[in-house]
Order: C-alpha cells, then sequence, then structure tokens
C-alpha cells in the first residue's frame, strides 16, 4: 500500500500531461530527478514532479531519495505502460458501451501525419440512454497505419481492428464514409466489402462531403470562380508582405479604431463553405484594401513577383465586385448547415431537414431574383462607389462564344449572367447530392410519432417491407407482424398532441417503451445510430497533429493512440489505482498488488 502511494503522484503527473494534450519528454530526461531546475529542459512530465516535491509530496519525495537507480519509475518505457494502461481502460469502457447497445454504426477517415504515414481513424456511433433520455454519441477508438489503400485492404483493415478491439461486428448497422472511390465504390470500394461481411451495414457518404461538393462545383461557374481566385491571391499577398499587412491594419483602424480583425484570413482549402470567413471580411474591407494596394504601387512594392497595380486592377471590375456581393449572402445560408450536420446529435431526419430548408430557402430566392438581386446590386454600387468606379456591362459583340452577351442595364445583365445561374447550379448540386439521404429517409421516416399519424395502410405495408429489406436480422417475427406492431405504435403516436410530437429518431426513442413495442424501438435506435457525417472523425485529425509535431514525429503507434484516447475521451475517468491494478499484474521490482 506504501508503494502504490508512493507511485500515484507519478501516474497522475502522466495522466496530466496525457489530459492535456502535452509532451512528456525533454531534450534531456533520463536518469535520477534533479529537485534543481536542470540546465537543459527535461520535460514537463519531470517538471511537474519537481512542482509536487516544492509542494509538499512527501511520500514522491521520499521515493525518489531510497529508491534503487533502476525503479525509479520515471523512464519512458514506464510512461508507455501508464499510458498503454490508461488507454486499455478507456477502450474497454467504449468497447462495453457499443457492444451493449448492440447497434452501432462505425466511421472511418484517412489522412497523413507529419511523418508521413497513413493514418486510418476509425470511430463508432451508437445511441446511449441514460435515465431514460437517449443521446447520440460518436466516440474516436483508435489510428491505424495504412499501406494497402485499395478497398479491399481498407475493409480488412477496418474489420480486423473492430474485432481486435473486442467490437462484434455482427451489430453493425452502417458505414460512415467520405466518397473516395477506394471507400464508397459499388464493387471493390471499402463499403461493399465490408457489407459482405457485414449485411446490415448500410453505407451513407458523408453529408458535410456531400455539401462541400454541391458548393465546389457551383462556385465551378466561370464569374465566381474568376473572383474567388483573385481573392485568394489577394489575401496571400497580404499575409505573406508584413509591410502590406501592416499598411491594411493602419487603414482599417483609422476608418474604425474599435476593429478586432485586422488581417485577411486564409481560405480553408478543404472545406469550401469555410470561405465565407475570409469572403465576409474581404467584403468589408475591400475599400481599404484597394487603397493599401495604390499606397503599394506608389512605392513599388510587389510580393513573390506579384504586382499590387494587377491585383488592383482585378479588384476594380464589375465582375469581380458582383460576384463578391452574391457569394457573401449564399455562403452564409450554407455555413448554418454546416455547422448543424456536424453536431453529434444530427441523425439522418435532421440532416435532411436542415438540408431542406437551406434548398427552400435559395428557391424563394430563386423564384424572387430580380427583387432580391435588386438589394444585392444596390451594395455592389455602393462597394463600387466607395472605390470610385462605376458598374458597368462588358463590351458587346455581334457574335460571343466565351462570355455572356445579354442586352440590358448592368443589373440585368448581372442578374441574367451571374446571380441566377449560381443558383440555379446550386439547387441542381443540392437536390442531386442529398437525393440519396433523402430516398433513404424517405422510405424510413414513417416510424417517427410526426409521420407515423397520418400512415394510411398503404403506407404501413411498404414501410414494414422496406425495414423487413434493410435489416432483416432484426425482424423478430413476420413482416404481418411487423405491420400489426406499426399499427399499434400509429395509434400511440395518434393520441400524442400534435405539436408535442417527436420529429427525429432520437426525439421518438425518448418516447417510446422498449418492453410495450420492443419492434419499433429496435428500428428506431437502428435509423438514429446511420452516420450523418464523419466531422468526428475528422476531429480526431486535430488531435492527431496536435500530439504528433514536427518536435514529436518518432512518437510510436501504441503511444500515439494511447495519447489521443486520453487526450479525447475526457469524460471517461481514469485513476491512478486502476492503473496501478494494471501495472500489479506483471511483476515489478517494488511490490504495488493489494
Amino acid at each position: 500500500m506504501e508503494n502504490r502511494r508512493k507511485l500515484a503522484p507519478i501516474i497522475r503527473a502522466v495522466l496530466f500531461c496525457c489530459r492535456q494534450g502535452l509532451s512528456l519528454r525533454g531534450h534531456r530526461d533520463d536518469g535520477p530527478l534533479a529537485l534543481e531546475i536542470p540546465k537543459d529542459n527535461d520535460g514537463n512530465f519531470r517538471a511537474l514532479l519537481r512542482f509536487s516535491v516544492d509542494s509538499g509530496d512527501l511520500a514522491l519525495q521520499e521515493h525518489l531519495k531510497v529508491a534503487g537507480g533502476n525503479a525509479t519509475y520515471l523512464s519512458h518505457r514506464i510512461q508507455n505502460e501508464i499510458i498503454d494502461a490508461g488507454a486499455e481502460i478507456i477502450t474497454t469502457e467504449l468497447v462495453r458501451g457499443i457492444n451493449e447497445t448492440k447497434c452501432f454504426t462505425v466511421t472511418a477517415d484517412e489522412t497523413s501525419d507529419v511523418s508521413g504515414i497513413e493514418q486510418f481513424t476509425i470511430g463508432a456511433r451508437f445511441v446511449q440512454e441514460i435515465e431514460g433520455k437517449h443521446t447520440i454519441r460518436e466516440d474516436f477508438l483508435c489510428f491505424v497505419p495504412v499501406e494497402d489503400m485499395t478497398g479491399a485492404g481498407l475493409a480488412n483493415l477496418l474489420l480486423t481492428t473492430l474485432q481486435k478491439l473486442g467490437v462484434d461486428t455482427h451489430f453493425m448497422k452502417g458505414q460512415g464514409y467520405d466518397g473516395a472511390r477506394a471507400m464508397s465504390g459499388q464493387l471493390k470500394g471499402c463499403a461493399a466489402i465490408v457489407k459482405k461481411t457485414c449485411p446490415d451495414a448500410l453505407y451513407l457518404h458523408c453529408a458535410n462531403h456531400n455539401l462541400n461538393l454541391a458548393i465546389t462545383h457551383a462556385c465551378d461557374i466561370a464569374p465566381i470562380r474568376n473572383c474567388i481566385g483573385t481573392v485568394k491571391q489577394v489575401v496571400n499577398f497580404f499575409r505573406l508582405s508584413s509591410k502590406a499587412g501592416n499598411l491594411l491594419k493602419k487603414h482599417i483602424l483609422a476608418e474604425n479604431p474599435s476593429a478586432k480583425q485586422t488581417r485577411l484570413l486564409k481560405f480553408c482549402e478543404t472545406r469550401w463553405v469555410e470561405h465565407l470567413a475570409s469572403l465576409g471580411l474581404f467584403y468589408e474591407a475591400v475599400e481599404f484594401i484597394c487603397l493599401t494596394l495604390e499606397d503599394l504601387n506608389e512605392l513599388r512594392s510587389k510580393t513573390d513577383g506579384v504586382q499590387p497595380n494587377s491585383l488592383l486592377a482585378s479588384i476594380q471590375t464589375s465582375q469581380f465586385i458582383v460576384a463578391l456581393a452574391v457569394m457573401v449572402p449564399v455562403f452564409s445560408l450554407t455555413k448554418n448547415l454546416s455547422q448543424n450536420l456536424q453536431k453529434e446529435e444530427c441523425d439522418l431526419s435532421d440532416c435532411v431537414q436542415y438540408a431542406n430548408n437551406v434548398h427552400e430557402e435559395l428557391k424563394e430566392i430563386r423564384a424572387r431574383a430580380d427583387e432580391k438581386f435588386a438589394e444585392i446590386f444596390q451594395s455592389a454600387n455602393q462597394i463600387a462607389g466607395k472605390m470610385g468606379i462605376e458598374l458597368t456591362v462588358p463590351r458587346r459583340v455581334g457574335r460571343q462564344n466565351n462570355r455572356d452577351n445579354y442586352f440590358g442595364s448592368p443589373e440585368e445583365y448581372y442578374r441574367r449572367s451571374i446571380f441566377i445561374p449560381f443558383l440555379d447550379k446550386y439547387l441542381e448540386e443540392l437536390d442531386s447530392r442529398f437525393l440519396e439521404h433523402r430516398a433513404l429517409l424517405s422510405m424510413i421516416q414513417n416510424i417517427i410519432p410526426a409521420k407515423c399519424a397520418e400512415l394510411d395502410e398503404e403506407a404501413i405495408k411498404k414501410t414494414a417491407s422496406v425495414f423487413e429489406e434493410k435489416w432483416p436480422n432484426d425482424i423478430t417475427g413476420s413482416v404481418e407482424e411487423l405491420q400489426v406492431d406499426i399499427k399499434l405504435w400509429k395509434r400511440f403516436c395518434s393520441n400524442i398532441p400534435e405539436k408535442e410530437r417527436p420529429k427525429s429518431f432520437i426525439e421518438a426513442l425518448d418516447v417510446c417503451n422498449r418492453r410495450l413495442n420492443p419492434q419499433i424501438y429496435r428500428l428506431l435506435q437502428i435509423c438514429g445510430t446511420l452516420p450523418v457525417t464523419v466531422a468526428s472523425s475528422e476531429r480526431s485529425f486535430s488531435t492527431l497533429r496536435r500530439l504528433k509535431t514536427y518536435l514529436r514525429n518518432r512518437t510510436g503507434e501504441e503511444r500515439l493512440n494511447g495519447l489521443a484516447l486520453l487526450n479525447i475521451h475526457r469524460d471517461v475517468n481514469v485513476t491512478s489505482d486502476q492503473i496501478l491494478d494494471i501495472l500489479a499484474k506483471r511483476s515489478r521490482r517494488i511490490d504495488i498488488t493489494l
């Protein structure tokens, strides 16, 4: 017991660093612990122990004095054992929760770390019930290095890893990946191969990736594409030149001394919806950007060979100003959709509802295109006035093949050449990209109380047959018996006041009695578990970049996974006593068994 008390501060120091994402080791961290501050940095772990001794931890101080050189428990090997023990505790807890629900979906994504190793991140999504309240959990499980990037290689790696962790793949009801060919291929993709082993695992393309692709293709219209390209060039020019950045800051603060953001934001290369922050700031500061470029042109200043006057000429065009004014309000609608899709509690019904709301809003804007564009054109005119230019129509010719050649006023020209094509393309992309999600929801949404209360006999039969087709292993009886269950569930839903009827699968689980309606409860659980996005998997990449940095690029795979689990799953309690119990399973130089 005394030995356990001595080692507890060491374990707490390791856990503290792991939980906070801090590096443990320093430039020199071998040998006995010096109680005075050393000349070389010996790392956060030893610094914490030194702080504990200074704060009056007598047990630790005595241990450091009397422990033999081979039993101080300060080496990097002991650190790894403590980290592995913490990871084991967390993994056991996560796997227990997944297997208890007997219903989960897997999410996965891939990225390269700082060492150039392809890391495959695996997560699980399942419904958790706490005191009658149902919530969705999306938990990171592990990183796995990948060498075989084919669909078969990824599928084999995914299934093997889940089995090693102890996850029962027979309960896998869905798969969520991006749309890469290796993942989504109909014949040799990872999803198709996994489905052969787990026939109930329905594949869904990540909704956020769909949204990103919709925006990417909508922005392929020439005026919008050229506008974004020009904005990127200007932003890079100001971010690479401190002289240009300081001059822009001076102009902004002269006009608005309380301005908080005075530096242009770099464009996010992977998420187009995040362009809104960059575009919004550029739109607000375009007048000051022009003034700064004029000043730099007079000073004959250039960055990476880019002349300020060439950027100024690109900005001071009617097409650029109108395209910029068109993109900002449309992107602002999309940003809310993206943020909602990234929430863990978002299920398939919420996903489609969010997408439909944006789609309907864009349709309304399209139906009132004349009125809406008049407002946008007015704001574009104001910006042009501040820049000292007039919005005009490009020169027309009798025969034009390479640009729009509409007749009419500038407002009419830009409405027909930029605004309407951009909206039409965006609406078309949203329709096609979310068609898969809408089609699936239309088949399974009938068990949601808000829909179920309105079902007729024919709709009940179709609903039952769809569930029997998609998840036959979860249907306990015949299709006819399932129809009866849906009819009884409909009667229950009809007794709920219309305004209080749940409109999502997770809300429906809260009102469904598992004992009275076990079949309906199971189907609601499956539908609520279906993956919407792989946002949680991508969040683990942020942890990966914080943990495996340029200075820590030789971190081993086991240590990396332990650090990631301890850093991400802060809600899973890990105590020094639990870790000591695991360490005590192996023979030690000092006795730590209870």
